[in-house]
């Protein structure tokens, strides 16, 4: 039921958002604000995510099959990659435009700009206060960024009254620029996560030195060696590694540590781990044994 209620709240935010982009984009043309044309860029992109998020809810309930052993987890980064460059493209357009603008202002509906920020501020937070209840990493995501949209349309809100009284239509051309900017922020930091799992980067918690002295201070357990620790999507987390057990322990022994072992890794946070169990005399070379290295 988690993954069904999360999609139900998901799939809401998703057509508030999406449908609510649509008025933007129609607003920004009636009001000639390119501030506001970003803005709907960058609602755009949320819808974008929030969409794929609602999808890959629904794919992580499909157990692994005989081509995806692992699941579907990992169509997530696809879905980030495809939605990062669109708003990346969509940036460009907008900068190119508003650069424009600051060369050439041109007359802008303030008033309207109110009437459609007002608008944003109601919708986008009760998108946010929607998707918050969820407890799963998917509507958390959304939900935080779907309450910076909000503090986006009260800034807006602010520029398109400080306009309605004064002649400074630059403002729109230069917020522009700056939502611009806080979406590139925003795309990169997230590739580099991305990039990060793809490349099958170590997750930062818990380190794989504190996985390590987990298992080596467990009793009969004499060494560890070919550590192998990474995500398959950012979140599920996955480990392996050879243990050197010590001399003389039977098979009750070894069952024992291997039942300990993976209640630990499992408490640290490892959802899937493999050990392979050796005697010392069975590592054969010292590149195969040797610790990680730094580099």
């Amino acid at each position: 039921m988690t993954h069904k209620h999360s999609a139900n709240r998901l799939t809401l935010a998703f057509f508030l958002n999406f449908f609510f982009t649509i008025i933007e984009i129609v607003g920004g043309i009636l009001t000639n604000s390119i501030a506001l044309i970003s803005d709907a860029i960058h609602d755009l992109g949320d819808a974008v995510s929030i969409g794929l998020a609602v999808y890959f809810e629904h794919k992580a309930s499909k157990k692994p099959d005989h081509e995806f052993t692992y699941g579907y987890h990992r169509y997530s980064l696809l879905g980030a990659l495809i939605a990062a460059f669109g708003l990346v493209i969509g940036v460009i357009f907008i900068i190119i435009e508003a650069v424009k603008r600051i060369m050439n202002p041109e007359a802008i509906n303030a008033e309207l700009m109110i009437y459609f920020a007002f608008a944003g501020i109601l919708i986008n937070g009760i998108a946010a206060w929607h998707t918050q209840k969820g407890k799963t990493l998917s509507e958390k995501a959304v939900g935080l960024h779907l309450w910076e949209d909000v503090i986006g349309w009260a800034l807006l809100l602010l520029a398109s009254i400080l306009m309605h009284y004064t002649d400074l239509l630059l403002i729109d051309a230069i917020l522009s620029i700056g939502f611009s900017l806080f979406i590139l922020f925003h795309v990169f930091r997230h590739l580099k996560k991305v990039i990060d799992v793809l490349m099958e980067k170590a997750p930062n918690e818990p380190k794989i030195e504190e996985l390590r002295k987990v298992l080596m201070d467990t009793d009969g357990v004499n060494d560890i060696h070919h550590l192998h620790y990474w995500s398959l999507e950012g979140d599920k987390k996955l480990f392996t590694a050879h243990v050197v057990l010590e001399p003389n322990l039977d098979s009750s022994d070894t069952d024992r540590i291997q039942r300990k072992l993976h209640d630990q890794l499992h408490q640290l946070g490892i959802d899937h781990a493999t050990l392979e169990f050796e005697k010392e005399d069975e590592c054969m070379s010292k590149e195969d044994c040797g610790p990680l290295s730094d580099g």
